[in-house]
């Protein structure tokens, strides 16, 4: 990790005007070793907005977070329907940053015609732990471009 942080450093020092650039790349490199993106749906969208890709990842670091929290509250409640439907509001964000890695767990949850909260929460969990993974590299983007 400290490796990373020096390239992070070298890398921002000498290109000081391509922040986006960075931020992109960053993500592509950091992020893959945890699970794969695919940002081509965000750079579709965009049609090579750079500052509209930007919002969208700063509206992605302010949205997940509650959606995690109402998520979390959901579960301790044990409320099936508020957990789906939880669920379904984190499923834009992820797929949109292109993570298709919990795309199975998304299609179970959301076509799960039983109330048995303990048959998704393996799969919850997966998508939180995901979840946050992703928060944090995208905080750590929003923080390295201040």
């Amino acid at each position: 990790m400290v490796r990373k942080k020096v390239q992070i450093f070298l890398f921002c020092a000498f290109f000081p005007l391509k922040p986006f650039l960075f931020a992109l790349h960053y993500l592509l490199t950091f992020v893959s070793h945890h699970f794969k993106i695919n940002l081509s749906l965000l750079e579709e969208i965009s049609d090579g907005n750079k500052a509209f890709v930007a919002e969208i990842l700063n509206a992605f670091s302010k949205s997940v977070p509650e959606y995690l929290a109402e998520l979390n509250s959901a579960q301790e409640n044990k409320d099936i329907q508020q957990v789906k439907f939880y669920v379904h509001k984190l499923k834009s964000p992820i797929n949109l940053i292109g993570v298709s890695s919990v795309d199975n767990a998304f299609s179970f949850i959301e076509n799960l015609n039983g109330h048995q909260l303990s048959t998704i929460l393996p799969m919850v969990e997966k998508i939180k732990k995901v979840a946050n993974q992703l928060l944090e590299t995208v905080n750590q983007l929003n923080n390295n471009k201040k």
